[in-house]
């Protein structure tokens, strides 16, 4: 129900190919298509279509811009003169990528939405708001999802509306493989209003004809897999890492563990990389813990000390002059506003504002809980009298604050007046409190650097037994300052002054390519380091099972797990106790997928599905087959129809065989006994 056909300024340019749409109609064994182009409707285009493929019903439809995201519009079935005259409303009305459509013109233009079929994006980019969404809610059952894990999510919440799952394909001669995304519904008349009632039930819709939503096509008709867990056996250079590459390349945000790419060579490179990951992954982290820091070095490289000092200098010398020649006044000397002292401007006025918001907000609150919260201690109406109080001093601040401005400007300019005009010495203003205050917010800024440089540890994340901890440390030379900025940058001459806070500063300060918000950074150095269970940093061994776990819980950020072969670096205890959990329990958010040849993996984490992948010689050519079933059933079958024991296969791959198994049972029930 979401295709491409024509080209439009909304998407990269293609060419539509017909004869590639009647194959893939035909391969999917599609009874019901929508063309859905981008803002426009093509009417003789979609005549063509539906002439081309008289199997399958085609509907008209439109991919909309609206309110930000994008909504599936489709008519009904002979419609399409009508809806191509409302079409045209819709193309005239949105014409550049950044516009978009409410929902209200849209009604206006359509009338009765109950004609049609809306489908939102409701787990997809682009995406409609949640607030446009609520204004709609009446017209529409179903939200299109982009992956199978956003689909199995919604089927399970309760709250969410029913997920379909479309190839949203370009039609054109390079698709190739052919889309496997598409929904299975229970009717039989195709209409609008039937498939509206059918998306209406999620138990009516499925991404499997026959297996539900246990399973779903990946990237051909030869190949399902679980939407929980699945495991791939079979023997070497079956062609189970060519399947792994087939999914991986079938998803475009796929959590791919290679075969031995935990595995470390050089123990130093490989901490220096753990530590360059950490930085990165934990950046912002490190950035809430040092923010206020943060604020004291950006307020701190405000003060100019030496300025500050010149400024002094500059008013002492002028009042001694300005003393000196008190008994040779002129007229313009004489006067009161020769060196007129400014009102202070309080600063306040801020500070007023947030409380006005503060307050506005409580008496704005929506949700109806902390509302009701809220006016259980105070009442709308004080709330309301306080927010006018606050903007009636509000006003009368700023328009006391106003005319000091005015006037400090009004007697600036009679002052620099009288000056120009006058042989005497003027004095120049000078706030020597502020200075002041600079000197103890310096001395402080100084006070602080020390504690902050000082060895400490924090704790960033606990997981399965480890720890990851970032040690807080001074830098001991400037090649570190460099290698923290990424940057060719001396940094010599700043780190001279290392032990003086203030002087460090300003010689950051004349590192022109160094960002303004980032000389906090160049304060501390930090260090990252995995401790184990017994609070001992980790072996390599160690580091690649604290690796492998932190994969597979980075695999909830992605569309699908795939794991080759874990057991081929790590032990069947850690496999058993901690990888086993994991994945067992990703697979109930996920998609995963598991290739091994390890009883402990392959037998004790109790897959969802089994493939079986089997090379044989044909005519002198290797062929690949892929049988596939229930962990439970008898045998598992390749597309043709072909059986295989089911438990031979878990016998020879899991076991090295029947009778290698019995002798295994056997010695070791001996050595129980």
């Amino acid at each position: 129900m979401h295709l491409h056909t024509k080209a439009t300024k909304w998407e990269s340019s293609f060419a539509f190919d017909l004869e590639k749409l009647k194959e893939y109609v035909a391969d999917a064994e599609l009874d019901c298509i929508a063309v859905t182009n981008h803002n426009v409707f093509d009417l003789n285009q979609y005549s063509e279509i539906r002439s081309a493929v008289p199997s399958c019903r085609v509907l008209p439809g439109i991919e909309v811009s609206l309110e930000s995201g994008h909504l599936l519009l489709i008519s009904d079935f002979d419609t399409e003169e009508d809806f191509h005259a409302k079409c045209e409303i819709i193309s005239n009305e949105i014409q550049d990528v950044g516009q978009s459509m409410t929902f209200e013109r849209l009604q206006e233009i359509l009338g009765d939405l109950n004609d049609y079929l809306l489908i939102p994006h409701y787990d997809k980019t682009p995406d409609i708001s949640p607030t446009a969404l609520s204004r709609m809610k009446d017209f529409f059952s179903a939200g299109e999802v982009s992956s199978v894990k956003k689909y199995i999510y919604a089927m399970k919440s309760p709250s969410s509306p029913t997920p379909v799952l479309f190839s949203d394909a370009r039609i054109q001669s390079s698709l190739n493989p052919l889309p496997t995304r598409q929904i299975f519904i229970n009717l039989n008349d195709i209409s609008v209003s039937s498939i509206k009632h059918c998306l209406a039930d999620k138990s009516k819709v499925t991404l499997t004809e026959n297996d539900g939503n246990a399973l779903f096509y990946v990237d051909n008709r030869d190949l399902k897999i679980s939407t929980g867990l699945t495991i791939i056996l079979g023997d070497r250079s079956s062609g189970k890492t060519y399947t792994m590459n087939r999914m991986n390349e079938s998803f475009e945000n796929a959590q791919y563990i290679r075969q031995f790419e935990l595995l470390e060579h050089d123990e130093k490179r490989a901490e220096q990389a753990f530590s360059d990951a950490q930085k990165s992954e934990h950046s912002i982290f490190v950035a809430e813990f040092l923010q206020e820091f943060k604020n004291v070095v950006d307020e701190v490289a405000k003060i100019d000390l030496q300025g500050e000092e010149d400024a002094i200098d500059n008013y002492l010398t002028a009042l001694k002059k300005y003393a000196a020649e008190r008994d040779r006044e002129d007229a313009y000397s004489k006067a009161n506003l020769f060196n007129a002292d400014s009102f202070n401007i309080s600063k306040s006025g801020s500070e007023i504002e947030e409380l006005i918001q503060a307050v506005s907000k409580l008496i704005d609150v929506k949700d109806s809980g902390y509302k009701e919260l809220i006016n259980n201690l105070i009442d709308d109406s004080v709330l309301k009298a306080l927010v006018t109080r606050l903007i009636e001093q509000y006003r009368k601040e700023s328009v006391e604050t106003n005319k000091k401005k005015w006037v400090n400007e009004l007697t600036k300019l009679i002052s620099n007046g009288l000056q120009s005009k006058s042989a005497n010495t003027s004095i120049p203003e000078i706030d020597l409190g502020a200075i002041y205050m600079n000197r103890q917010r310096v001395k402080k800024y100084e006070y602080i650097c020390a504690a902050i440089k000082k060895d400490r540890k924090i704790a960033i994340e606990d997981y399965s037994g480890f720890k990851i901890v970032a040690t807080i440390e001074e830098y001991t030379g400037a090649g570190q300052l460099k290698a923290e900025s990424g940057r060719q940058m001396t940094f010599s001459p700043a780190f001279a002054k290392y032990k003086n806070p203030y002087d460090y500063l300003r010689m950051l300060m004349e590192i022109t390519e160094l960002p303004r918000d980032d000389y906090y950074k160049y304060f501390v150095k930090v260090e990252y380091q995995i401790l184990n269970q017994y609070g001992l940093s980790v072996s390599g061994g160690e580091r690649a099972e604290f690796n492998l776990l932190k994969k597979i819980k980075d695999a909830l950020k992605h569309d699908i797990l795939l794991i080759d072969e874990p057991e081929s670096s790590f032990d069947n205890i850690f496999l058993r106790e901690n990888v086993n959990l994991q994945i067992k329990e990703k697979s109930e958010t996920l998609p995963v997928v598991v290739v091994t040849h390890n009883n402990t993996v392959g037998a004790s984490i109790k897959a969802d599905y089994v493939l079986y992948t089997k090379r044989e010689i044909v005519n002198g050519k290797p062929q690949f087959s892929i049988y596939s079933g229930y962990p439970s059933d008898k045998q598992l079958l390749d597309p043709q129809g072909n059986a295989i024991s089911n438990f031979t296969i878990i016998m020879d791959s899991l076991e090295a065989g029947d009778v290698a198994y019995q002798e295994r049972k056997n010695s070791y029930e001996i050595l129980k006994n």
